[in-house]
């Protein structure tokens, strides 16, 4: 049975986990278009709960299925069926507003973002970026 539920993205891209795109998916393809709407939606978000922290906005469905190597422990994996532009985009504005803050605020800023939404920092190799991307190498300490 599929079930279906409301999740914040931080609970996405937080704690031991790690996304698969099948190879069945297209690959990373979004343009302007696309991107800009998803970056309104985030600065909406953003603006609205500078006022009211319990607000919350739609930015689309990310649908997900674990693997079935999915044991009690370590790295959580999960086959991404919906979502996949969405979550790769995500984790790109991430890595830029990461890159962003090493560049004007420090080593700090840097590690805090990467380590709490970009890598799964005690992991291998394999299992250390939480989003693989086809289209590159997420930055300086990311890479497995």
């Amino acid at each position: 049975m599929v079930v279906a539920k409301e999740t914040r993205l931080q609970e996405i891209l937080e704690g031991t986990k790690q996304y698969h795109v099948p190879l069945y998916q297209r690959t990373y393809s979004w343009g302007r278009k696309e991107l800009g709407r998803l970056f309104d939606d985030v600065v909406s978000l953003a603006v609205d709960r500078a006022s009211d922290a319990a607000v919350t906005h739609f930015i689309g469905s990310i649908v997900l299925a674990p693997t079935p190597s999915n044991g009690p422990a370590g790295v959580q994996e999960y086959l991404v069926v919906d979502g996949q532009q969405r979550l790769t985009t995500l984790s790109l504005l991430l890595a830029a507003i990461r890159d962003h803050r090493r560049e004007t605020e420090g080593e700090l800023h840097f590690e805090r973002i990467n380590e709490k939404f970009l890598i799964n920092k005690y992991e291998a190799n394999s299992q250390r970026v939480r989003v693989p991307w086809s289209g590159g190498v997420w930055g300086v300490g990311v890479a497995p």
